[in-house]
């Protein structure tokens, strides 16, 4: 009987131990910067969602702080090696927060 019960408690040790329960998210490279939008693969499902580089914020130059450079540019790449990344902006009044 501790024979069966430790034989099974092995294998599903090793099931688990070789399971990846880790999330897909699609990447968020492939886009030049932009304001008020997603990488491919993303939905825009309200706010202002934008596309930034190491160097400069996204957006489109049109309103103040659009395309403006990062303080301290440029930032460091992601570890993904990526050059363009998601980035949300949080200003104005407590109304819709981005969502993505």
């Amino acid at each position: 009987m501790l024979f069966k019960f430790t034989r099974l408690t092995v294998v599903l040790f090793l099931l688990v131990k070789f399971s990846s329960f880790s999330q897909t998210i699609p990447a968020s490279n492939g886009r030049t910067n932009c304001g008020d939008c997603v990488p491919p693969g993303w939905i825009d499902g309200g706010g202002t969602p934008d596309v930034s580089s190491r160097t400069n914020a996204g957006g489109t130059g049109s309103v103040v702080g659009d395309n403006d450079p990062w303080v301290g540019a440029p930032l460091p790449l992601p570890p993904n090696g990526h050059t363009n990344w998601i980035t949300i902006r949080d200003e104005g009044t407590l109304a819709a927060e981005e969502i993505i």
